[in-house]
């Protein structure tokens, strides 16, 4: 699927810009990075993906999803399965990592009540 930029400032597309190259790789390499995924497709149209990774024996942890928002209850059936998957292999946690700095993306996140938040850090050079 395809994300629009309309309405989008130039910093949130260039970070989806970004992020669609990261998720092609992915995508494109997942049994090599060790990655485990599912697909949910509608009439043959690939609607939502979720892919992520052992962090630890007790953490699984999601690096990737995407749905398609105009799908009521999309997003939380894939991350509910997901999880439900997970806690079936063992994980006691599941990390689903940081808001990339984007209000509606953590409003979400807390809305599943994290049962504890870690800081986020970015190390640069300078």
């Amino acid at each position: 699927t395809q994300k629009t930029t309309d309405g989008l400032d130039a910093v949130a597309r260039h970070m989806l810009a970004d992020a669609e190259s990261a998720h092609r790789e992915a995508l494109a390499h997942h049994l090599a990075l060790g990655l485990v995924g599912k697909v949910v497709r509608v009439d043959d149209v690939i609607c939502a993906y979720t892919f992520g990774y052992e962090l630890s024996p007790s953490v699984f942890c999601v690096l990737l999803e995407v749905t398609d928002h105009r799908i009521p209850g999309l997003a939380q059936y894939v991350f509910r399965e997901f999880c439900r998957e997970a806690a079936g292999r063992g994980y006691e946690f599941v990390n689903t990592m940081d808001d990339s700095g984007l209000r509606s993306l953590a409003r979400s996140k807390q809305a599943y009540h994290p049962c504890r938040l870690v800081p986020n850090y970015i190390a640069t050079e300078g």
